[in-house]
C-alpha cells in the first residue's frame, strides 16, 4: 500500500501504564512516541493484541548522540498490548552517555533481541541501535525517551530530568510530525540526532 506520508505522534509519559513521573524527577520531561498509519491511527483495528498491528512496531531506533553505551537490557519479551510487566518497567532499553557531557539518554521498551550494541561501545549520531518493541510496563508499542543529568549510568530512574528538543523544536502533548513516504522511518532517525536532543541548560 502506498503511503502519502508517515506521521509520528507525541505524548508525555507516563500514564497509568507506567510509573507516575512525579515519583521520578528524571522522567519529568519524558516523551512517548508512536507512529500513525495512513488512516491516522496507531494500529490496524481497535486496540489489537498483536504488536505487529501497530505502525511503529519494529521501526529502527538510531543513536541520538555521540557517546558511550552505559547499560542495556535485551532479553525481555515483547508482550501483547494490555499484558504489562510492572516488574520489568523499562523492558528492553539502552542508556547512552552523550560525549563530553553529564547527560544520559534512555531509549526504552525496545524489541527483544533487537539491540545491536553492548556496554562500553562508542556510538555515533544516527547509528542504528535497535528496534521499537513492546517490552516492559507498556500498554502498546511505542518509543519512550528521556534525558537526565547525573545519577547512576545504569539507571534512568535517578538524576535530574532534562527537557528534550527535536531539531530545535519543543514538542507538546499530541504533537504530530509528518515525513515523506519515501523515507517513512526518517523521523525516528531525525529526532535521534545531536541537534534533536539538547539539554535545557549545559551539563555541569
Amino acid at each position: 500500500m502506498q503511503r502519502s506520508d508517515a506521521s509520528f505522534h507525541y505524548g508525555f509519559c507516563c500514564r497509568a501504564r507506567e510509573q507516575n513521573p512525579r515519583r521520578f524527577k528524571s522522567q519529568q520531561y519524558a516523551l512517548d512516541i508512536v507512529r500513525l498509519n495512513a488512516r491516522g491511527f496507531r494500529s490496524r483495528g481497535v486496540y489489537p493484541s498483536d504488536p505487529k498491528a501497530y505502525a511503529i512496531f519494529h521501526d529502527v531506533v538510531y543513536s541520538p548522540c555521540e557517546g558511550v553505551i552505559t547499560s542495556i537490557v535485551n532479553d525481555q519479551p515483547d508482550l501483547s498490548p494490555g499484558d504489562m510487566d510492572p516488574g520489568q518497567g523499562a523492558g528492553n532499553y539502552i542508556i547512552i552517555r552523550c560525549a563530553n557531557t553529564g547527560t544520559f539518554v534512555g531509549l526504552v521498551h525496545l524489541a527483544q533481541g533487537s539491540i545491536g550494541v553492548r556496554p562500553g561501545d562508542v556510538v555515533t549520531i544516527g547509528q542504528p541501535l535497535a528496534q521499537v518493541g513492546n517490552s516492559g510496563n507498556t500498554s502498546e508499542p511505542h518509543l519512550h525517551i528521556h534525558a537526565k543529568r547525573g545519577g547512576r549510568p545504569d539507571s534512568m530512574l535517578d538524576g535530574e530530568g532534562i527537557a528534550i528538543r527535536f531539531d530545535g523544536e519543543w514538542l507538546i502533548r499530541n504533537s504530530v510530525v509528518r515525513t515523506a513516504a519515501r523515507n517513512q522511518h526518517a523521523f525516528i532517525r531525525r529526532v535521534s540526532t545531536l541537534r534533536a536532543i539538547s539539554p535545557e541548560r549545559p551539563a555541569d
